[in-house]
Order: structure tokens, then C-alpha cells, then sequence
């Protein structure tokens, strides 16, 4: 691609790139931070709720005509959820608002924030969240923080909602 100018990464990641190559061909690198916050944490929330609310199962209930094993599905409930969210980034402070409005008890982890609200360790934010979101790209720091006995301290019933980024 000779007439390659410039590569521009939709995000902030650039985990995806080749920058050693880019640096090697004078192709400058250019990220758009912010992006995806606006569609990314409504539709976080939107799976959160669905999962907390119940509303696969009981629709499909519906679907199949078994309408009268509704009743057998406890939906939970907002008020008094712990959703943990891992980075406390751009998405991760805007999902936290809506939370806090419900009556939730927001938990958060993030090492590189330090005056994050809700701010646990790792540990106990899987063993007290009824949800956990992620929403950190998968690079070497990041790599295997969500391992088997991490996901064996969560609560049983409890979700996790993965929203980074893939590896390349």
C-alpha cells in the first residue's frame, strides 16, 4: 500500500497494529479516543439488565407457550445489585452513573486508578459482584486477569459481561 498515509484506529487500543512496521515505513498512528463510549455502555447495561431481569429465559417461556412456568423465574433486582465493572476508564465511569441511580452498589477495580468510588481488589470485587463488566483491551498487562479461580470466587448466578478488545 505505498499511498498509505496515515493509520487510524477507531478506539484507543492499538494492540491491533503494527507499529514497529508502521514506525519502519513513516506511517504515522492515530487513535479516537472516546469513540465507542456512547455505544458501548448503553449496551452493556442493556445485556446487565437482561441478564439481572431475567428476560431471556422468560421470554423464551413465552415463546414456546409455557407461560404458566413464568412464575418459576425470580427476575432480580435493581435496587441492592453489585455490579463490579474492571477499568475505570472512559466506558467503565460512564456505566457506573446508572447504576448509582438505581440503588446499586457499584463496585470497581482498576490499578491505575486510584480514587475510583466503590474501588476494591480483584478478589473481592468477584466475590461480592452479582455482575462483573469488563472493558479492557486483551494486551500483555491485561492477559490472563480473568483466570479459573477468579471466575471460582464469583457468586453462583453471577454474570460476566466481556466488552474489551480481542488480540489480533
Amino acid at each position: 500500500m505505498p499511498a498509505l498515509r496515515v493509520i487510524a484506529r477507531n478506539g484507543v487500543g492499538v494492540e491491533k497494529v503494527d507499529l514497529v512496521n508502521a514506525e519502519q515505513c513513516g506511517i504515522p498512528v492515530v487513535v479516537t479516543p472516546g469513540t465507542g463510549t456512547h455505544a458501548v455502555a448503553p449496551g452493556t447495561i442493556a445485556m446487565a439488565l437482561g441478564l439481572l431481569k431475567r428476560h431471556r429465559v422468560t421470554t423464551e417461556l413465552v415463546r414456546e407457550g409455557r407461560w404458566a412456568e413464568r412464575s418459576a423465574v425470580v427476575p432480580g433486582d435493581l435496587e441492592g445489585a453489585v455490579p463490579g465493572i474492571i477499568d475505570y476508564g472512559r466506558i467503565g465511569r460512564r456505566l457506573a452513573r446508572p447504576g448509582n441511580a438505581f440503588g446499586m452498589e457499584v463496585l470497581t477495580f482498576d490499578p491505575y486508578v486510584t480514587d475510583a468510588p466503590g474501588q476494591v481488589d480483584l478478589d473481592q470485587l468477584a466475590a461480592r459482584a452479582d455482575m462483573i463488566s469488563l472493558h479492557l483491551p486483551l494486551i500483555a498487562e491485561t492477559h490472563g486477569l480473568v483466570h479459573g479461580a477468579l471466575l471460582a470466587r464469583m457468586q453462583p448466578g453471577s454474570a460476566l459481561i466481556n466488552c474489551g478488545l480481542p488480540r489480533a
